[in-house]
């Protein structure tokens, strides 16, 4: 299938948005220690500071989803990837546990939208018989921000400082908004009119839903729970492993999830001709 150009820039948006949840979520196992010295966190703050992104993407994430279903994905997505990049900059102003738990549950709010301005775009803007492919795609490519995240980002901070490197990132965080603000529609129109919104009962009784919502839970939770909250301080704690090597552990585990993205969505590529679309009654 041949794309247009428009939406050769929105994978690449897709891409970005993927890999800068990835990257943040992950980061935190290898900026742990670090910020324990720094700071001179207790264990139980250092959690938290570590856990609070994913608490704040958890209760940001229906009142930003109803906020791209009502206002569509350019004011949305540009505001709150914006948010990211000022979380980011604003660690390095954080002065201790308070205002660096701040500063993460900014970035945490503005990766709210990150996974659901994904999936949103590639179901607007691409034929159904494609998102499954697409998805992988996404998962494949934007894994390498979790990737940078291991292994390459322990290096640069062990050379640069984990100062410089959150200086570079926030800057960096800014190109993925100005592109959303580029590439995609003004106010809601990258919305089907012909859709209605369906109720969230009536999705939870379309068959097959709830088996899917309870794979992604025991598939998706273990390495977000380990790469990103436990993984670095347990290596390094635990095992004595220098920050190189707890990235390297960390990298490899990231990059068998891409591999497997990749070739999860050939066969649902393969697949869909036979399958055909679902729909919801």
């Amino acid at each position: 299938m041949t794309y247009t150009f428009r939406q050769i820039i929105l994978l690449g948006v897709c891409v970005a948005l993927f890999a800068l949840g990835q990257f943040h979520r992950a980061a935190g196992a290898v900026a742990a220690p670090l910020w324990t010295t720094d700071f001179g966190l207790t264990a139980e703050e250092l959690g938290t500071v570590i856990g609070v992104i994913f608490l704040a993407t958890i209760l940001a994430q229906a009142p930003i989803g109803a906020a791209l279903d009502r206002f569509g994905p350019r004011a949305v997505l540009t505001l709150t990837i914006a948010l990211v990049a000022a979380g980011t900059y604003a660690c390095l102003w954080a002065s201790g546990y308070a205002s660096l738990l701040l500063a993460r549950i900014a970035i945490g709010v503005g990766l709210a939208s990150t996974g659901v301005g994904m999936y949103l775009l590639l179901a607007r803007n691409f034929p159904n018989d494609q998102f499954g492919f697409l998805n992988g795609l996404m998962v494949t490519l934007g894994g390498i921000g979790g990737l940078a995240a291991t292994y390459p980002l322990a290096a640069l901070v062990e050379a640069q400082g984990w100062r410089a490197v959150f200086a570079g990132l926030s800057v960096g965080t800014l190109v993925p908004a100005l592109a959303v603000f580029l590439a995609t529609r003004p106010g809601s129109d990258d919305t089907p009119k012909e859709d209605a919104p369906v109720p969230l009962t009536q999705l939870l009784q379309t068959p097959g839903f709830l088996p899917i919502l309870a794979m992604s839970v025991v598939t998706y939770a273990p390495i977000v729970t380990i790469t990103g909250l436990w993984g670095g301080p347990y290596f390094t704690d635990v095992h004595g492993l220098s920050l190189s090597q707890t990235g390297a552990i960390l990298f490899w585990l990231f990059a068998a999830t891409m591999i497997a993205g990749t070739v999860f969505g050939l066969l649902d590529k393969k697949g869909a001709p036979r399958r055909g679309t679902a729909t919801i009654a």
